[in-house]
């Protein structure tokens, strides 16, 4: 890792909160040192992803964000994530107003990231790790193709891993066009049972073709837990999406390919 690069970062931190400071003069002790110590645990975050290039308001992006407490906040109590995302979404608009820097995210966003966090909760009450819309384009950018292109079938017909390796290894047996329309067809599941055909929309179809190189299941789950993910994680996900649409359980299970 560059070691300038870093030290750019850490030195970044020391002038946000001398700006901080600046702003606001009746800024307590309590308030600074915890601003401190989340700007600390935000650069540690880069740091662990290797953005460590430009400012570090550049990187305070939403999704970036919600990535960095995704991975900070996991374990922890709804109300301590709400906490947290609160403060430091005020801590980033005391920079952006009141210091006059660049930043992408408001107000606003730190909303919908509280509610993208208390969505991750629900499925964490649940037993099952369900991915936020963002998440999921968090995961899908920053997977290798191949992965990314298999976790997309994934999320989008509910195979297990092993069922949509299998697909993407063998095209020719499970891929079909029917004039303008796609489908992944004849694909058993671990009881023997044939799985519904399933309709895919036409880039993800071409983005199978497009894999070149078999995929191994241990490969493909370390490059998942490299971003603190379980592959059982886009099924379930994929299961909750239905729910939410409205869809019957009958429905829900006849395409997960399991026996009510």
């Amino acid at each position: 890792m560059n070691t300038e690069k870093v030290e750019s970062l850490n030195s970044q931190v020391q002038e946000y909160l001398t700006l901080l400071k600046d702003y606001d003069e009746q800024l307590s002790n309590r308030t600074f040192e915890h601003r401190q110590y989340m700007l600390n645990d935000f650069v540690k975050y880069l740091k662990g992803v290797g953005k460590i290039k430009g400012g570090l308001s550049s990187h305070m992006t939403k999704i970036n964000l919600l990535d960095f407490f995704r991975q900070r906040l996991l374990g922890l109590s709804v109300r301590t994530k709400e906490n947290y995302i609160r403060s430091f979404g005020s801590m980033i608009n005391s920079l952006s107003i009141g210091c006059n820097l660049n930043i992408e995210s408001d107000k606003t966003d730190f909303n919908e990231l509280v509610k993208e966090i208390k969505l991750l909760s629900l499925g964490e009450t649940r037993n099952r790790e369900i991915l936020s819309e963002e998440m999921t384009l968090v995961l899908l950018t920053r997977l290798p193709f191949k992965f990314s292109v298999l976790a997309e079938l994934q999320l989008m017909a509910g195979f297990r891993v092993h069922e949509a390796i299998n697909i993407i290894n063998n095209k020719k047996r499970h891929l079909q066009k029917k004039g303008d329309r796609y489908y992944i067809i004849d694909v058993i599941s671990n009881g023997g049972g044939t799985y519904v055909r399933k309709e895919i929309p036409k880039e993800l179809m071409t983005n199978i073709k497009k894999v070149d190189s078999k995929i191994s299941m241990r490969s493909y789950q370390k490059a998942l837990q490299n971003l603190n993910v379980k592959s059982k994680t886009l099924r379930f996900t994929y299961e909750y999406r239905l729910e939410e649409q409205g869809e019957s359980r009958e429905y829900i299970l006849k395409q997960l390919n399991i026996k009510s």
